[in-house]
């Protein structure tokens, strides 16, 4: 592709950009953004809007960023996307097509020798009746050792307890959190249990992880008050469109208790029902659960049909308003719409999660706070077993303030 070409890209881009309602801040970022695509477009003579170009993309950004390519932290990964979303909108606009508001980045893909044996756990999950976020997740916790297989010309068959120890002990120099390292290693004793099933492995192959820690209690819930809360909802503007949908989505969660991914896979006919109920086959438990919805709900549902909700071809209640319009709204767009309220409500926000999973910590920790019993706490969350729910709960701090033992003090 010619340079020039792509210098007329970016200039159509920056107009496109330019006309949204987006701050200064944003359009400037936007316009650095381009300028290091242009500035690694004179590096490769190869440039096109292909797989191998973005690959060598998020190299170039790495070596100017001294990001250690093998070791990419969240943090890191974020400022790559940056760039990449940079390359993806020259890449919508050199198609004619709209600027979407998220593009899937492969910052890390599985080497391609593996990506046959990763298409194989994938199924051997689905069998197991495990959703496709779960099946998506454990793939990905798998990036990390087949990077390191790779980088020892290792195949799937010489995997070997020494193999795994060794994988091991380079995994605790990654900057992950402890409770993330196990994570890992829960997935790698799962796909050891594949293959030893599908007699790729022996079947002590299955013990080569050996017991793991979990550290799923070493971070706190993402707990806030019942008045954090209220100033969270005090910042959405249900004056606008944007307000009227986001209110919705806060209220069905708080309300609710409804993960995001349930919430952004509502259809429109689950809501307009005679008898004020709402029938939901949960995601994650795969569970038929019936829901009384509230006047406070009943209202935002009318509020939003009625001023915000301006696509009429979508089946979602929450619809999108540009390409692919057909289509529900991706986690990530869910994400945001709470997050931002967050954000303005100027609240300590800080080692928590403030998204939309945190109004479901708040919700289960306000029943318990109500003297719930956990049953009925673990109904209303849509868990498979009161076991779950008390990781949701425990840490609450008026329990940490009631199991907190007085410890003397003692001069050594």
């Amino acid at each position: 592709m010619k340079y020039s070409y792509l210098e007329k890209l970016v200039t159509s881009a920056m107009e496109t950009v330019s006309h949204h309602n987006y701050t200064r801040t944003y359009i400037d970022d936007n316009r650095r953004f381009f300028k290091k695509v242009l500035e690694f477009a004179k590096t490769d003579s190869d440039f096109n809007f292909d797989e191998k170009t973005e690959k060598n993309l998020i190299h170039y950004i790495c070596v100017n960023l001294n990001i250690d390519e093998n070791n990419i932290t969240k943090d890191r990964m974020d400022r790559i996307h940056r760039y990449i979303r940079a390359f993806h909108i020259l890449e919508s606009i050199n198609k004619n097509e709209p600027i979407k508001l998220h593009y899937k980045a492969k910052i890390i893909d599985i080497p391609t020798k593996f990506k046959p044996i990763t298409e194989e756990f994938s199924n051997w999950l689905r069998d197991r009746l495990e959703c496709e976020n779960t099946i998506r997740t454990k793939t990905s916790r798998l990036l990390t050792f087949f990077i390191y297989l790779e980088k020892n010309t290792l195949k799937i068959r010489e995997i070997t307890f020494a193999v795994i120890c060794d994988y091991k002990e380079i995994l605790q120099t990654y900057g992950y959190s402890e409770a993330y390292k196990a994570n890992i290693l829960f997935t790698l004793k799962n796909f050891l249990v594949f293959l030893s099933q599908t007699s790729i492995l022996s079947e002590t192959s299955i013990l080569f992880v050996g017991p793991i820690q979990s550290h799923k209690s070493s971070r706190l819930c993402s707990y806030y008050t019942m008045e954090e809360i209220n100033l969270v909802l005090d910042q959405i503007d249900r004056t606008t469109k944007l307000g009227k949908r986001d209110y919705l989505i806060a209220i069905l969660i708080l309300e609710l208790g409804l993960r995001i991914n349930d919430v952004i896979k509502i259809k429109l006919k689950d809501v307009l029902t005679v008898d004020n109920k709402m029938t939901l086959l949960i995601g994650k438990t795969k569970r038929l659960i019936t829901y009384p919805l509230s006047n406070t709900i009943l209202y935002a549902i009318a509020d939003y049909l009625e001023y915000s909700r301006t696509n009429k071809i979508s089946k979602y209640l929450f619809s999108r308003e540009h390409y692919p319009i057909k289509d529900p709204y991706t986690r990530a767009m869910g994400y945001y719409c709470i997050k931002r309220y967050f954000v303005k409500a100027d609240i300590n926000i800080k080692d928590k999660h403030s998204g939309p999973h945190a109004l479901r910590h708040s919700l289960s920790s306000a029943m318990q706070k109500d003297q719930e019993p956990i049953q009925t706490i673990s109904a209303v969350l849509g868990h498979s077993s009161t076991n779950v729910t008390s990781k949701y709960i425990w840490l609450a701090p008026e329990n940490l303030r009631v199991l907190a033992l007085e410890v003397p003090y003692e001069k050594r």
